[in-house]
Protein backbone atom coordinates (compact mmCIF):
# COMPACT_ATOMS: atom_id res chain seq x y z
CA UNK A 1 0.00 0.00 0.00
CA UNK A 2 1.61 3.43 -0.65
CA UNK A 3 0.96 6.09 0.95
CA UNK A 4 -0.16 9.88 0.12
CA UNK A 5 1.73 12.70 1.41
CA UNK A 6 -0.07 14.35 4.26
CA UNK A 7 -0.42 17.50 2.24
CA UNK A 8 -1.59 16.38 -1.02
CA UNK A 9 -4.02 14.17 1.25
CA UNK A 10 -5.62 17.40 3.00
CA UNK A 11 -5.63 18.86 -0.23
CA UNK A 12 -7.82 15.86 -1.74
CA UNK A 13 -10.11 15.64 1.59
CA UNK A 14 -10.69 19.55 0.88
CA UNK A 15 -11.99 19.37 -2.41
CA UNK A 16 -14.18 16.23 -1.40
CA UNK A 17 -15.52 18.39 1.67
CA UNK A 18 -16.17 21.77 -0.79
CA UNK A 19 -18.28 19.66 -3.38
CA UNK A 20 -22.20 20.28 -3.01
CA UNK A 21 -24.02 17.61 -3.39
CA UNK A 22 -26.58 17.80 -5.85
CA UNK A 23 -29.94 16.81 -6.06
CA UNK A 24 -28.88 14.27 -8.69
CA UNK A 25 -26.37 13.20 -6.40
CA UNK A 26 -28.94 12.53 -3.27
CA UNK A 27 -31.00 10.21 -6.04
CA UNK A 28 -27.96 7.62 -6.22
CA UNK A 29 -27.35 7.42 -2.59
CA UNK A 30 -28.69 4.07 -1.04
CA UNK A 31 -31.99 4.03 0.71
CA UNK A 32 -31.38 3.22 4.73
CA UNK A 33 -31.56 -0.90 5.23
CA UNK A 34 -34.64 -1.65 6.81
CA UNK A 35 -33.71 -2.99 10.61
CA UNK A 36 -37.13 -5.60 10.26
CA UNK A 37 -35.48 -7.48 7.42
CA UNK A 38 -31.76 -7.11 9.25
CA UNK A 39 -33.72 -8.73 12.39
CA UNK A 40 -35.66 -11.42 10.07
CA UNK A 41 -32.30 -12.47 8.44
CA UNK A 42 -30.60 -12.67 11.77
CA UNK A 43 -33.62 -15.20 12.91
CA UNK A 44 -32.88 -17.04 10.02
CA UNK A 45 -29.14 -17.26 10.69
CA UNK A 46 -30.51 -18.69 14.30
CA UNK A 47 -33.14 -21.04 12.24
CA UNK A 48 -30.17 -22.70 10.37
CA UNK A 49 -27.93 -23.27 13.17
CA UNK A 50 -30.09 -24.23 15.92
CA UNK A 51 -27.43 -23.35 19.20
CA UNK A 52 -28.16 -22.56 21.94
CA UNK A 53 -25.66 -19.79 21.42
CA UNK A 54 -27.30 -18.46 18.33
CA UNK A 55 -30.69 -18.73 20.04
CA UNK A 56 -29.84 -16.63 23.17
CA UNK A 57 -27.18 -13.84 20.84
CA UNK A 58 -30.79 -13.10 18.83
CA UNK A 59 -32.69 -12.98 22.07
CA UNK A 60 -30.05 -10.53 23.97
CA UNK A 61 -29.87 -8.58 20.66
CA UNK A 62 -33.58 -8.28 20.26
CA UNK A 63 -35.32 -8.97 23.35
CA UNK A 64 -38.34 -6.66 22.55
CA UNK A 65 -38.83 -8.08 19.13
CA UNK A 66 -41.79 -10.18 18.95
CA UNK A 67 -39.52 -12.82 16.96
CA UNK A 68 -37.66 -13.47 20.54
CA UNK A 69 -40.59 -15.26 21.85
CA UNK A 70 -40.11 -17.98 18.95
CA UNK A 71 -36.85 -17.79 19.66
CA UNK A 72 -37.00 -18.24 23.54
CA UNK A 73 -39.30 -21.38 22.89
CA UNK A 74 -37.15 -22.76 20.18
CA UNK A 75 -34.10 -22.46 22.95
CA UNK A 76 -36.02 -23.95 25.28
CA UNK A 77 -36.43 -26.98 23.41
CA UNK A 78 -32.76 -27.31 22.58
CA UNK A 79 -32.43 -27.61 26.25
CA UNK A 80 -34.20 -30.23 27.45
Amino acid sequence: MRLIGKTKMLLMVGLLAAQPLSAQDSDTLPLPRDPEIAIHEEFDMALRSNTQQAWQLFIRRHKDHLLAREATRRLNQLEK
